[in-house]
């Protein structure tokens, strides 16, 4: 059995194994520096197996909110009750607080009974009625020569003008409508419900408090889906498309791995840094992550096919040589 001590400087003619043990660091050292050049492979960091002959890159960055909102009173006023604690989740439209509104709903209350009332309207209607017959009366009146030109004239008139009433009153009723929908709007306003389903996490504000806008109450999370805001390498621009499953994977190993999908993927590189925005959207329904944990992004950039393609140039590559040599070693030389 011969062997090359080119290959690395331990292995000598002594014991076979020691040099097969000898090969097989060579091959650590090599496999790592490959892993540098060429990317990380899938059957390394990728729980999928069918992923493992696939070249990945890994992206490192936080699981965050996919909405963030930090609420607050549209109106001056007191904060009157805090209907959730923080640590809770709400659902859409649910009530988070209120300001004292006793004032707003004086003033929609007087919007309604003007809004209802119909007095202007029937009042105008009538007085344009009686124009009306008036005129008709002294119509009837002139053949017999018992109406003056002037008093036909002057019914015809009051007839203009007690339609042209009966029209402002028309409107002036509209107008309370509209004047009652915007007391009704204004006082929705002192009440706070939830925008979205979410997590309450933090109160600025207490019962009591005085609150002035744009000041902040509570800050409300969006905790399902979780969302993972990555710049990296603008090679992703031509191996990533919107749509793409992601391998999603914790760095602290308390977390199982889970599977996301790009929601967005920039046009637009950084000229700085050169690299561009990626988004990933990741379920968070069942056994839920907390938001904020950091997380590799696996991206999948070659194909099994480009793998295979390339496995000729691998022969000519370190690692390459350094298998060959371990398959002559368990051949025997």
């Amino acid at each position: 059995m011969i062997w090359n001590q080119s290959i690395h400087p331990s292995i000598g003619t002594g014991n076979p194994y020691r040099c097969i043990e000898a090969s097989r660091r060579s091959y650590r050292r090599v496999f790592l520096v490959a892993l540098l050049s060429w990317g990380v492979p899938c059957g390394v960091i990728a729980a999928d197996p069918i992923q493992s002959t696939d070249t990945c890159l890994r992206v490192s960055g936080l699981a965050i909110p996919s909405q963030i909102a930090t609420l607050t009173a549209v109106q001056q006023g007191r904060i009157a009750n805090m209907a959730v604690i923080e640590g809770i989740s709400v659902r859409e439209g649910d009530v988070l607080f209120t300001i004292e509104d006793s004032v707003q709903r004086a003033r929609t209350e007087m919007a309604r009974w003007d809004a209802e009332s119909s007095l202007g309207m029937e009042r105008g209607r009538a007085r344009w009625e009686h124009a009306n017959r008036n005129l008709q009366r002294l119509m009837g009146l002139q053949g017999d020569d018992f109406a003056s030109s002037k008093e036909l004239a002057d019914a015809q008139s009051e007839v203009d003008i007690t339609q042209i009433e009966y029209q402002m009153a028309k409107f002036v009723s509209q107008q309370a409508q509209r004047a009652y929908e915007r007391e009704r709007a204004t006082l929705a306003q002192y009440t706070i419900v939830a925008p979205f389903p979410g997590y309450v996490s933090e109160h600025f504000k207490e019962v009591g408090e005085t609150v002035e806008p744009p000041e902040p109450v509570l800050r409300l999370l969006r905790l399902d889906p979780l969302e993972v805001v990555v710049d990296g390498p603008l090679s992703l621009g031509s191996s990533v498309h919107i749509g793409d499953e992601v391998n999603v994977q914790p760095v602290d190993g308390h977390w199982a791995a889970r599977v996301g999908k790009v929601t967005f993927l920039s046009r637009a590189a950084d000229a700085a840094s050169q690299t561009l925005r990626v988004k990933v959207e990741v379920p968070n329904d069942l056994n839920p992550w907390i938001a904020g944990l950091k997380v590799n992004l696996v991206f999948q950039t070659r194909s099994e096919k480009q793998v295979k393609s390339s496995s000729a140039a691998e022969l000519t590559h370190p690692l390459g040589q350094v298998s060959e040599l371990q398959g002559n070693v368990r051949r025997g030389g």
